[in-house]
Protein backbone atom coordinates (compact mmCIF):
# COMPACT_ATOMS: atom_id res chain seq x y z
CA UNK A 1 0.00 0.00 0.00
CA UNK A 2 3.00 2.37 -0.40
CA UNK A 3 2.17 5.51 -2.29
CA UNK A 4 5.41 8.03 -3.31
CA UNK A 5 3.13 11.19 -3.87
CA UNK A 6 0.62 10.59 -1.48
CA UNK A 7 2.09 9.05 1.20
CA UNK A 8 -0.12 10.76 3.74
CA UNK A 9 -3.42 10.59 2.22
CA UNK A 10 -5.74 7.07 3.19
CA UNK A 11 -7.69 6.01 0.47
CA UNK A 12 -10.98 5.47 2.21
CA UNK A 13 -12.37 2.88 0.11
CA UNK A 14 -9.52 0.63 0.67
CA UNK A 15 -10.24 0.62 4.83
CA UNK A 16 -13.76 -0.46 4.11
CA UNK A 17 -13.35 -4.02 3.02
CA UNK A 18 -11.71 -4.65 6.15
CA UNK A 19 -14.75 -4.96 7.45
CA UNK A 20 -16.32 -7.90 4.84
CA UNK A 21 -15.07 -10.69 6.52
CA UNK A 22 -16.79 -12.99 3.85
CA UNK A 23 -13.78 -12.09 2.12
CA UNK A 24 -11.49 -12.96 4.47
CA UNK A 25 -9.88 -16.66 5.61
CA UNK A 26 -11.48 -16.44 9.54
CA UNK A 27 -9.07 -18.23 11.29
CA UNK A 28 -10.21 -20.23 14.32
CA UNK A 29 -7.18 -19.59 16.35
CA UNK A 30 -6.71 -16.71 18.49
CA UNK A 31 -3.50 -14.90 17.15
CA UNK A 32 -4.19 -11.47 18.78
CA UNK A 33 -3.34 -8.01 16.47
CA UNK A 34 -3.82 -4.87 17.94
CA UNK A 35 -4.77 -1.30 16.47
CA UNK A 36 -5.00 1.53 18.52
CA UNK A 37 -7.32 4.50 18.35
CA UNK A 38 -6.26 7.95 19.56
CA UNK A 39 -9.40 9.56 21.32
CA UNK A 40 -10.08 12.95 23.22
CA UNK A 41 -11.48 11.65 26.22
CA UNK A 42 -11.10 8.67 28.82
CA UNK A 43 -12.49 5.64 28.42
CA UNK A 44 -13.22 3.95 31.74
CA UNK A 45 -14.63 0.76 30.35
CA UNK A 46 -14.25 -1.73 27.45
CA UNK A 47 -17.25 -1.89 24.45
CA UNK A 48 -17.32 -5.14 23.42
CA UNK A 49 -18.57 -6.37 19.75
CA UNK A 50 -19.24 -9.31 18.16
CA UNK A 51 -15.82 -9.33 16.38
CA UNK A 52 -13.44 -7.19 17.89
CA UNK A 53 -13.54 -5.01 21.29
CA UNK A 54 -11.83 -1.53 22.17
CA UNK A 55 -10.16 -1.46 25.37
CA UNK A 56 -9.73 1.25 28.03
CA UNK A 57 -7.93 4.14 27.75
CA UNK A 58 -4.11 4.68 28.42
CA UNK A 59 -3.39 8.03 29.49
CA UNK A 60 -0.27 9.24 28.28
CA UNK A 61 0.82 12.69 29.97
CA UNK A 62 2.59 14.90 27.67
CA UNK A 63 4.60 18.38 28.52
CA UNK A 64 2.51 21.15 29.16
CA UNK A 65 -1.75 20.90 29.93
CA UNK A 66 -1.75 18.19 27.38
CA UNK A 67 -2.34 14.61 27.39
CA UNK A 68 -3.03 11.54 25.01
CA UNK A 69 -5.58 9.07 25.50
CA UNK A 70 -4.57 5.67 23.18
CA UNK A 71 -7.80 3.31 23.55
CA UNK A 72 -6.09 -0.52 22.53
CA UNK A 73 -8.52 -2.13 19.53
CA UNK A 74 -8.06 -6.38 19.49
CA UNK A 75 -8.58 -6.52 15.89
CA UNK A 76 -10.71 -9.05 14.09
CA UNK A 77 -9.72 -12.70 13.48
CA UNK A 78 -10.36 -12.55 9.96
CA UNK A 79 -6.48 -10.85 9.08
CA UNK A 80 -4.14 -12.87 7.46
CA UNK A 81 -0.75 -13.68 9.87
CA UNK A 82 1.01 -11.21 7.81
CA UNK A 83 -1.10 -8.73 6.39
CA UNK A 84 0.52 -5.20 6.79
CA UNK A 85 -2.97 -3.56 6.09
CA UNK A 86 -4.55 -4.05 9.37
CA UNK A 87 -4.30 -0.28 10.15
CA UNK A 88 -7.00 0.51 7.79
CA UNK A 89 -9.39 -1.95 10.18
CA UNK A 90 -8.62 0.73 13.24
CA UNK A 91 -8.36 4.04 10.33
CA UNK A 92 -11.79 3.06 9.61
CA UNK A 93 -13.58 2.73 13.01
CA UNK A 94 -12.06 5.79 13.70
CA UNK A 95 -14.07 7.64 10.93
CA UNK A 96 -17.45 5.72 12.23
CA UNK A 97 -16.86 5.94 15.70
CA UNK A 98 -16.01 10.03 15.15
CA UNK A 99 -19.17 10.19 13.43
CA UNK A 100 -21.45 8.70 16.00
CA UNK A 101 -19.73 10.37 18.77
CA UNK A 102 -19.16 13.84 17.38
CA UNK A 103 -15.80 13.71 18.93
CA UNK A 104 -12.57 13.94 16.78
CA UNK A 105 -11.47 10.04 16.43
CA UNK A 106 -7.78 9.21 15.09
CA UNK A 107 -5.72 6.27 14.37
CA UNK A 108 -2.09 5.79 13.26
CA UNK A 109 -1.91 5.55 9.63
CA UNK A 110 0.52 2.93 9.78
CA UNK A 111 0.52 -0.89 11.25
CA UNK A 112 3.87 -1.06 12.79
CA UNK A 113 2.71 -1.73 16.59
CA UNK A 114 -0.39 -4.14 15.78
CA UNK A 115 1.26 -7.17 16.59
CA UNK A 116 3.15 -6.00 20.00
CA UNK A 117 1.93 -4.64 23.43
CA UNK A 118 3.12 -0.78 23.80
CA UNK A 119 6.31 0.09 26.13
CA UNK A 120 6.96 3.99 27.03
CA UNK A 121 8.70 4.82 24.06
CA UNK A 122 5.77 3.22 21.73
CA UNK A 123 3.22 5.42 23.74
CA UNK A 124 4.60 8.57 23.22
CA UNK A 125 5.08 7.95 19.65
CA UNK A 126 1.20 7.80 19.39
CA UNK A 127 0.25 9.72 21.51
CA UNK A 128 2.06 12.68 20.16
CA UNK A 129 -0.20 11.97 16.91
CA UNK A 130 -2.93 13.27 18.74
CA UNK A 131 -2.68 15.72 22.03
CA UNK A 132 -5.68 16.99 23.75
CA UNK A 133 -5.99 20.23 26.23
CA UNK A 134 -6.15 18.85 29.62
CA UNK A 135 -6.56 21.94 31.55
CA UNK A 136 -8.51 25.04 30.95
CA UNK A 137 -11.57 26.43 29.15
CA UNK A 138 -12.97 23.96 27.06
CA UNK A 139 -12.03 20.87 28.65
CA UNK A 140 -14.27 17.58 28.50
CA UNK A 141 -11.92 14.41 28.84
CA UNK A 142 -14.63 12.24 29.55
CA UNK A 143 -17.69 11.25 28.21
CA UNK A 144 -20.84 9.15 29.74
CA UNK A 145 -20.34 5.59 29.00
CA UNK A 146 -24.42 5.27 28.29
CA UNK A 147 -23.98 8.23 26.19
CA UNK A 148 -21.60 7.05 24.11
CA UNK A 149 -23.07 3.45 23.80
CA UNK A 150 -26.31 4.84 22.97
CA UNK A 151 -25.33 7.12 19.82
Amino acid sequence: MSRAVTADHVMFNECIPVFRSEKMEVKTESNDRYGYLLLDFSLEQSIDFSHFSIKPTIEVTLPGAYSAFIAQVVLPNWFEEFDSNTHLFTIALSAIISFVSGRPIKAPRDGYMRWRQLDNCALNTLAIQHPVLTAGPGLMTHVCPKKLLKR
